[in-house]
């Protein structure tokens, strides 16, 4: 099961197919503060932490390519941080 699909910014450049997999699965698409696409979706807060089994997964504004830019920290269960996904904030 698909609980959240968790975007790092807007994607102008190509399809991601967020919106399609969000419908197929009933998914809540993620976005960070200051995003306001034309679709139902989360905006998460910095700092925001939406759980996921045993691990979390911390949402962190990092602004920069896009304004809604984020990356999201893993945590896992014994609250340590274990990984990063930055989408395209790092080059």
């Amino acid at each position: 099961t698909i609980k959240y699909i968790f975007e790092t910014h807007f994607h102008a450049d190509f399809v991601s197919g967020h919106v399609d997999l969000a419908q197929k699965t009933g998914a809540a698409i993620v976005y960070g503060p200051k995003a306001n696409p034309g679709y139902d979706a989360i905006i998460a807060e910095d700092n925001q932490e939406f759980k996921i089994g045993a691990v979390t997964l911390k949402v962190l504004h990092t602004p920069g390519h896009t304004q809604e830019s984020s990356t999201y920290l893993l945590i896992d269960e014994e609250g340590k941080e274990t990984a990063i996904f930055t989408g395209d904030t790092l080059f």
